[in-house]
């Protein structure tokens, strides 16, 4: 909801990021339905059809995002990944210090 919320915003409609996963993210949304609609009453072999293309279609997205794609001018990834100690997890969790 908050994409489709940005996406018609005057600043997500100049957004170029949006123009390359709007289609991807509306088929994601399709397959998570149909694969959900298919968990109440079919049998698996259509769930699992339903569930890869819901895969494919996030994969699709999250390429299409460049994400933790080193940017060419400044060298920088785009997103560092976080390091996660198990007392960082843990103090994360449950508010520990």
């Amino acid at each position: 909801m908050a994409f489709a919320g940005y996406s018609v915003t005057l600043k997500g409609m100049a957004d170029e990021r949006v123009d390359r996963i709007a289609w991807w993210v509306v088929a994601a949304n399709l397959f998570n339905a149909v694969w959900l609609f298919l968990w109440h009453y079919e049998p698996f072999p259509f769930k699992l059809i339903a569930m890869l293309g819901l895969l494919a279609s996030l994969l699709v997205v999250y390429l299409r995002l460049r994400v933790g794609i080193r940017v060419a001018q400044t060298g920088r990834p785009v997103r560092r990944p976080r390091r996660w100690s198990a007392r960082s997890w843990a103090c994360w969790r449950w508010g520990g210090g």
